[in-house]
């Protein structure tokens, strides 16, 4: 999932989508194959669901899991709940308030509303439960899954309004210790970040090792239920080792203990579950809580090995394509441009481009990379900068290097200039879409021209 703390209109766009009358998938959803049972009535399936959503939250002993590391996590948390909460009675006077609100926060609410929400939420306070409890929508997550299985679908939890502002304020307060702790193999759920730069690493290792004829041996996890299932106890540990401590880690605590929620099926709710493990994907914390729980085990990964290279994700800008390749999408490019005008299969290919005012495909990819190869450089000491200036002075033969000749075709500066001097991203984006544009529809222009038939 492609969404971050700040995308709450994607996240709302999903749940429009799932509870609208029209969709297809919750129509279709007319049984459910649960525990080997085919269920098919109504209140039936949002049992099921019920049930299946609590086998998720509910944690199971696995008899691979380390006893001692587990015994240690739990003392550690112990320890730390003792701590602070000692050391919480003792300043109870001086404690300021943990909240903190201010008029940033809330600026287009005006005086009146932080004054009530200000209220709300110190009498929430004192019924924590309220803001703890959330529904849990199931959205389809499509790629040809089968739709009566439950395990095609994700938990989307929505949580209260004034539950976010909270955790929006808490995680506005610890921002600073987690971008300093988090590693910088981390390229999801982070501003101005990207998994494909992840690709791009691996790819150029894979290249190399290819071409050096090494031996090279990748290990790939899949983390499809990872926010699901995801250990409270671990999590509180690794927020400590972030800087969370004193009455900010006892926040914390309290904000995963007693959560609960409540499955919405067909305008009608289940029984309550108890989530005694695992991460709401709709929360503000969710994707900052994940990246710290998983960020030990990248900072380890790092520390074992001399090489960048340990994620690996896959789009199409970050790979040099074969001329088979761009052959390819190009004919299916052209085959739906054809379609959305109604045009005959012998319409000349130019001409399908010129009447929309589309360039090619080739020339799209073209100001992909180009506009990657300027967030890389702008990202000054991340792995990915040191990478490309590594690749650009060995003048290896791939992705990097490549960068350089479509910055020749289009007569825009040379990387080996820009990575010492990066033109700020507005600028870059708008020369290369100008520029790039503007060449390929001259050349289609020309082509035009050469046809009798168009010109």
């Amino acid at each position: 999932m492609d969404l971050n703390e700040n995308d709450s209109e994607g996240f709302y766009q999903l749940i429009r989508k799932q509870r609208d009358s029209g969709n297809t998938c919750a129509s279709a959803f007319t049984k459910c194959i649960f525990k080997d049972e085919i269920v098919n009535t109504d209140p039936e399936i949002r049992e099921a669901w019920d049930d299946y959503f609590y086998d998720q939250a509910t944690p199971s002993e696995n008899p691979n899991f380390d006893p001692i590391f587990k015994d240690n996590v739990e003392k550690d948390v112990q320890n730390l709940h003792k701590y602070f909460s000692e050391e919480n009675q003792q300043n109870i006077e001086h404690s300021p308030d943990e909240l903190n609100i201010s008029a940033e926060h809330l600026k287009y609410g005006g005086s009146l509303l932080i004054s009530v929400l200000a209220y709300i939420i110190n009498f929430l306070f004192k019924h924590v439960h309220i803001i703890k409890s959330g529904i849990v929508c199931p959205v389809f997550k499509n790629g040809g899954k089968p739709k009566d299985d439950p395990n095609s679908y994700r938990k989307i939890t929505i949580t209260s309004s004034v539950g976010k502002v909270v955790e929006k304020i808490h995680l506005s307060r610890n921002e600073d210790k987690i971008l300093v702790k988090q590693s910088n193999l981390q390229k999801g759920f982070i501003k101005g970040e990207s998994p494909c730069i992840a690709a791009l690493i691996i790819t150029e290792l894979i290249i190399e090792a290819k071409k050096k004829k090494s031996s090279l041996y990748i290990a790939l996890m899949d983390e499809r239920k990872a926010f699901d299932i995801l250990w409270h106890l671990g999590l509180l540990r690794e927020m400590h080792k972030t800087g969370l401590e004193g009455n900010n880690w006892l926040f914390f605590e309290n904000w995963y203990t007693e959560l609960t929620s409540k499955v919405k099926w067909k305008g009608e709710f289940s029984h309550q579950i108890i989530e005694q493990q695992g991460e709401r994907q709709g929360s503000i914390w969710s994707p900052s809580a994940h990246k710290l729980f998983v960020n030990s085990l990248l900072t380890r990964k790092s520390n074992w090995s001399h090489h960048w290279f340990n994620i690996l994700w896959y789009t199409n800008y970050v790979i040099k394509l074969t001329t088979e390749d761009i052959k390819n999408l190009s004919i299916y490019f052209r085959k739906i441009l054809r379609q959305i005008q109604h045009l005959p299969d012998r319409t000349a290919n130019v001409a399908s481009h010129l009447l929309l005012g589309r360039i090619t495909i080739e020339s799209e990819i073209h100001k992909r990379i180009l506009k990657t190869f300027g967030n890389i450089i702008r990202n000054e000491n991340s792995i990915e900068r040191k990478l490309a200036i590594r690749q650009l002075a060995t003048k290896s033969l791939q992705w990097f290097t490549k960068t350089v000749e479509i910055a020749n075709i289009y007569d825009l500066p040379s990387p080996y200039d820009t990575i010492d001097n990066p033109p700020r991203k507005q600028l870059w984006k708008n020369l290369v879409n100008k520029t790039v544009g503007d060449h390929c529809i001259k050349q289609m222009i020309n082509e035009a021209q050469s046809k009798s038939t168009l010109a």
